[in-house]
């Protein structure tokens, strides 16, 4: 029994100090920053609506998640600036009459995290990538339908991502 007690004892010491901690426990975030702000994302594609769908996946995440208020610009302390620089549908399959059975969409960004008071840069990545494979159909009204779903799982993916990095900084 004692033996058991020193076991406990050595993890619980050992655990406290190598930087363990219980997923969405930890924020990077600077303790002023509690108000946050999610601007409408630049699209520098030639893909339209694009930018809407992934602030709005975004939008959601953060709201959904309850770690800092979501509030308008002029209220935030800090601010998630997003660019939306490619969008890429490229075929990856072939039927034996080479006609294309499935595409991969790609898209990519650069979001950063900016501290409204000094407007210091907490957090930033400027090379972001995300996919999605759909499958094309004779039917182009079906196949854009499953691109456009690709991209809001892209989005919907991307957002997930987004708040544990920009929240807990890994």
């Amino acid at each position: 029994m004692r033996f058991l007690t020193y076991i406990n004892i050595f993890i619980l010491l050992t655990l406290s100090g190598c930087g363990y901690h219980l997923a969405g426990t930890v924020s990077s975030l600077p303790p002023d920053v509690k108000k946050i702000a999610i601007p409408q994302f630049s699209n520098k594609t030639l893909r339209p609506d694009i930018e809407n769908q992934f602030t709005s996946a975004l939008l959601d995440e953060f709201v959904k998640g309850g770690k800092v208020e979501v509030v308008p610009e002029k209220a935030a302390d800090a601010v998630v600036l997003g660019v939306i620089t490619s969008f890429e549908s490229t075929p990856i399959s072939f039927t034996g009459g080479d006609v294309i059975q499935e595409y991969r969409v790609t898209v990519r960004l650069e979001v950063s995290l900016i501290k409204k008071a000094d407007e210091s840069v907490i957090w930033k990545d400027k090379d972001i990538n995300y996919f999605a494979d759909y499958k094309n159909d004779p039917d182009v009204a079906v196949s854009e339908a499953n691109r456009d779903t690709a991209v809001k799982k892209i989005a919907v993916d991307l957002a997930r991502q987004l708040y544990s990095n920009i929240l807990e900084g890994f």
